[in-house]
Formats: C-alpha cells, structure tokens, sequence
C-alpha cells in the first residue's frame, strides 16, 4: 500500500447508482466477504470491485433485484468493452 494520496482531477460517473451499500445488503455481504472493502469510508471513496468477483455474485447470491442484476451486468459489459478486469465505482 502506498503512503501518498494523489488529488483526482476529473471524476465522472454515472447519474443512476448501480447498487446501494445500505439497500443492497446480500450483495454488500458477499463482496465484504470476497472483495478488499477496506479501503472504502463509510463517508465514501472509491471501490474497486474484479469483474469475477461482481459475476460471481451474480451467480451465487440468491436475492438480487432485478435492476441490481441488470445495473451490474452492463458495469461489467462497459468494464470488458474497455478492457479492464475490474469496475470502480464511487461511493458517496
């Protein structure tokens, strides 16, 4: 880990949030379970979730919405179609 902190410049995301960190609690359970969360504040950041560990929730968590389903498959979608193996998102 790195003992500097670099000042971000440009964020951009999206104007619809792909899950909720208070609402979305099957989906938060597993990827505390599988994923660094650590590094996220309960005042935000940024959280870097690995495509596998976002479709393996997909396949393993029972209680998705919907719309979680579907927000997390285009994420992973838009992550492939640039050629990274993991989403970032920002949380706030």
């Amino acid at each position: 880990m790195s003992l500097k902190a670099f000042r971000i410049r440009t964020l951009k995301y999206h104007k619809e949030p792909s899950f909720s960190l208070i609402h979305d609690q099957s989906f938060m359970q597993f990827i505390r379970r599988k994923a660094d969360f650590s590094k996220i504040a309960d005042s935000g950041g940024i959280l870097k979730i690995n495509i596998e560990t976002i479709e393996s929730a997909l396949q393993e968590v029972p209680d998705i919405s919907i719309r979680l389903k579907n927000a997390l498959k285009e994420d992973v979608r838009l992550a492939r179609s640039r050629r990274r193996d993991h989403v970032l998102y920002y949380c706030s």
